[in-house]
């Protein structure tokens, strides 16, 4: 039986795309054309089983693409074969061609692998040549991105039942996607070759068939190297094969249905036998493992297979296979185990020495005793890290000023480092990763509630849109950016840590004049006071005694000369310091410090004998503000980002130095 309307597929058509086209155009959907004019009943076992393989459909019609320009020019399974696995491509040729199973081409982009993907250049070329709009093959590769001809970016078309909506998405390239698509088309122009620089693109290990062909009962017709086609010494039919499947049991699709195919391909594996009937590939809770006796029930005849599954006894690892699978010569297994990054971890002891150890092992490693060959490293190994301790420490100033200090070595971003806490005097382990995204001291690390969170949000600019809100206090965040349209998910330990470190956050943008003000909210009046002092003056000056409010006294310890300083709370934080530390500040030098400014102010009023202070109006903002030569002073030679000014360079500020009278 033929449709009515029948025309062949274009020369590097979509096996999909063609169908699409036929059923459309004798006005059917694609469910209409497989089950009127694709199926074919089983004559032999089941009148109701229908092939779905495209070797029975070019049996029943005469006009029916043949199976080569199948394999190599309307489905792209032989061209990725470069990314995949023997057994895969085997398994996936046997299912397109001959298994009686759910059509792979009625899915584009879940079983076939092919997706629905054009080129706007193409489109032009066809419609100037007078075609139809149809998907080439060599577009709808998994990890081609871009046209293999003329470089631009493909578009990725949605497909729903019963029709077709053009909802085109264009598919982001990265800077080897010319370079990837350029590849894969040359492998579809040329099936029969790979090119070794084309295969260094895709695969870290060479792709290799098995040569040899267990089939007494075939005759080589034609070998299309790890691909071939043969013909039945019994009923006489020509199909096409690969070595692979022939090792695993498969055999002529035409004398196979009056074989039980499942316990002819079971064979082929030792160990395991069926404990009852079975008709399908995929059927499981029907293979028992000989040596343990247990039955899986996911285990099937398809998975043993073509993909190499086993018993999960075999899967066990032993110190047999440890030693047959690793170089560990001169060695004694102790013990054995997997870590949380699912690495092997044996603990060793060296023969010759007596010496026991830990190690992470892998298949290329090569074992040595730390005791007799302990490990040196290069001048340039220690160089790096060096390198990256200072950034390390650098970085840890620039969050937290000097709150936490690393006291631990550094080894790398992922391994734990001791780090010092300041405020409790505590040292916890913590890996500069985790730091990085907020990790802290037990005593820091409270339970963030949303309305804390809110709060450090609304210190930002507004140009942020949260699309999601953890229901988990522990949970994230998902935030897109309006102005790059960036998404990105932040824990709530990084939404505060943006919040208040004392550098420039790495999403957020802060208020203009606004400062790492939300951690203040988690502390009480005296911490907040504490670390207040320590931004402006590090480790200079130390809180001792009580601290009662700003109403009241407090003392502060000069750690320069030892000395005692009793003031006011605000009058520190205005500029007041230790008479040790306290210079002339004349004109000449108040000048000095305001040039390193950024000159958006206009001085409007200078000291008199009533009123001694500066009388600054700011440009941007027309704020007009009092200020005395010590809160210039200070602002000036502040550790942190200065309260009212803005410095010209991002330098640490200058030094406290007294001018000569």
């Amino acid at each position: 039986m033929i449709i009515p309307i029948y025309f062949p597929p274009y020369e590097d058509e979509l096996l999909y795309s063609w169908f699409f086209r036929l059923a459309k155009a004798n006005g059917l959907t694609l469910f209409q054309l497989r089950h009127y004019y694709l199926g074919e009943k089983n004559l032999v076992q089941n009148n109701s089983e229908k092939f779905s393989g495209m070797f029975w459909k070019g049996k029943r019609w005469l006009a029916f693409p043949d199976m080569k320009d199948i394999l190599f020019k309307h489905t792209g399974y032989w061209a990725e074969r470069v990314l995949r696995k023997e057994n895969k491509v085997a398994r996936d040729i046997h299912q397109l061609l001959y298994d009686r199973s759910d059509p792979l081409y009625d899915i584009p982009g879940k079983r076939q692998r092919a997706f629905l993907r054009v080129c706007p250049e193409c489109l032009k070329e066809d419609k100037q040549q007078g075609r139809d709009f149809y998907f080439k093959t060599w577009h709808s590769f998994e990890n081609v991105k871009v046209c293999g001809r003329h470089g631009c970016a493909l578009f990725e078309l949605k497909e729903f039942p019963g029709g077709m909506m053009i909802d085109a998405k264009e598919l982001e390239a990265d800077d080897k996607a010319f370079e990837i698509a350029k590849a894969m088309y040359e492998l579809y122009q040329n099936p029969f070759s790979v090119d070794p620089e084309i295969e260094k693109i895709f695969c870290k290990k060479k792709f290799h068939m098995t040569e040899d062909m267990s089939a007494d009962q075939l005759i080589l017709i034609h070998d299309y190297k790890e691909l071939c086609e043969v013909e039945c010494k019994i009923c006489g039919t020509r199909f096409f094969t690969t070595p692979y499947a022939t090792n695993a049991g498969r055999d002529c699709p035409v004398c196979e249905l009056k074989q039980d195919i499942p316990k002819k391909m079971l064979a082929k594996v030792p160990g395991y036998e069926l404990v009852k009937d079975i008709r399908s590939l995929t059927e499981g809770d029907c293979i028992r493992h000989v040596d343990c006796g247990q039955i899986r029930r996911k285990v099937s005849v398809s998975r043993l297979v073509w993909n190499g599954s086993r018993c999960h006894c075999e899967q066990l690892m032993t110190k047999e296979k440890m030693y047959k699978k690793y170089s560990l010569d001169g060695f004694e297994i102790l013990n054995f185990w997997k870590n949380e990054y699912n690495e092997w971890v044996v603990r060793l002891m060296h023969k010759e020495c007596g010496y026991i150890f830990e190690t992470r092992i892998y298949t290329w490693s090569k074992i040595n005793c730390p005791e007799c060959n302990p490990l040196t490293e290069s001048k340039n190994t220690i160089s790096k890290r060096q390198n990256y301790q200072k950034r390390f420490d650098k970085r840890i100033k620039e969050l937290t000023g000097d709150e936490y200090i690393r006291v631990g070595e550094y080894r790398k971003a992922s391994e734990p480092v001791d780090m010092l806490h300041r405020k409790c005097g505590g040292i916890f382990p913590c890996s500069p990763m985790h730091f990085y995204m907020g990790q802290r001291c037990s005593c820091d690390s409270e339970q963030i509630t949303q309305e804390q969170v809110e709060e450090y949000l609304r210190s930002f600019e507004q140009n942020f849109t949260i699309l999601k809100k953890s229901r988990k206090l522990d949970g994230r965040y998902h935030i897109r950016f309006n102005d790059t349209d960036k998404v990105v998910k932040l824990t709530p330990r990084q939404i505060r840590q943006e919040a208040t470190c004392l550098c420039e956050p790495e999403y957020f943008k802060r208020d203009k004049g606004k400062k790492a003000i939300a951690i203040n909210s988690l502390l009480n009046p005296r911490e907040r006071f504490e670390m207040q002092v320590r931004n402006l003056t590090g480790d200079e000056y130390i809180l001792v005694g009580e601290y009662k409010g700003n109403k009241n006294k407090v003392n502060l310890q000069h750690t320069k000369c030892g000395g005692l300083l009793s003031c006011y709370p605000h009058n520190f934080l205005n500029g007041q310091r230790c008479r040790c530390d306290s210079e002339l500040l004349t004109r000449e030098r108040i000048y000095q410090y305001l040039n390193m400014f950024e000159q958006n102010f206009v001085i409007l009023k200078e000291p008199s004998r009533d009123d001694k202070s500066y009388t600054i109006q700011f440009n941007d903002t027309g704020k007009i503000v009092k200020m005395r030569e010590a809160l210039i002073k200070q602002e000036a030679t502040c550790l942190c980002e200065p309260k009212y000014f803005k410095r010209k360079t991002a330098d640490y500020p200058m030094k406290n130095q007294k001018t000569e009278s």
